[in-house]
């Protein structure tokens, strides 16, 4: 068989192998549907090295293999807090350095805070979804304030789904101030 046909007996394997996956009703398939649909940026809440594999189904469906493996055989899989970034890592909490494994993969500084959570993975998914709208917001705010208001909206609204107009009105006070803390260094 050549390359092409193994390429595309893997993709098309994958994609079954998602599709049974998510359509589990259990807390598993829920946490498949929600890593499918999120806008949630995966190299926030994955370890880099698993975070690339959520680019096609090929690597997604071994990605989902490893967390099914990991919650349900092994247990090598743990959610955390580092500061207020919620992260998965495929390590136990009891094991020799593991809050230093925590932290390589990220660009924290050593004395930041890391807290294991014991949440389920529908709480985990809220957590990142909520942060990862923390930190749009926190761009939107200073793209609106170097940039116009008008870039930020249109920008903002091309590109993410969760956008909203009333961004503008409740975060006014915030964009003025970053405004005029950027004219005053010279920024703008």
């Amino acid at each position: 068989m050549n390359r092409l046909k193994r390429f595309q007996r893997a993709y098309e394997e994958s994609v079954a192998h998602i599709n049974e996956a998510s359509s589990r009703n259990d807390e598993y398939g829920e946490f498949v549907k929600w890593m499918l649909e999120t806008e949630s940026d995966p190299y926030i809440w994955l370890p880099r090295s698993y975070a690339v594999m959520m680019e096609d189904a090929t690597r997604f469906s071994t990605l989902i293999g490893l967390i099914h493996h990991a919650f349900y055989d092994d247990g090598d899989i743990e959610m955390v807090k580092i500061d207020t970034m919620p992260r998965i890592f495929f390590d136990w909490r009891h094991e020799d350095g593991f809050r230093e494994r925590c932290l390589s993969d990220t660009l924290c500084r050593d004395d930041v805070d890391l807290v294991v959570l014991d949440v389920s993975l529908k709480e985990f998914s809220e957590l990142v979804d909520s942060y990862y709208l923390d930190k749009t917001k926190k761009a939107f705010v200073q793209d609106a304030a170097r940039y116009g208001i008008e870039f930020a909206k249109k920008h903002y609204s091309s590109n993410y789904v969760f956008y909203d107009d009333s961004w503008v009105d409740t975060l006014a006070g915030r964009i003025e101030k970053t405004h005029n803390r950027l004219k005053a260094v010279g920024v703008i």
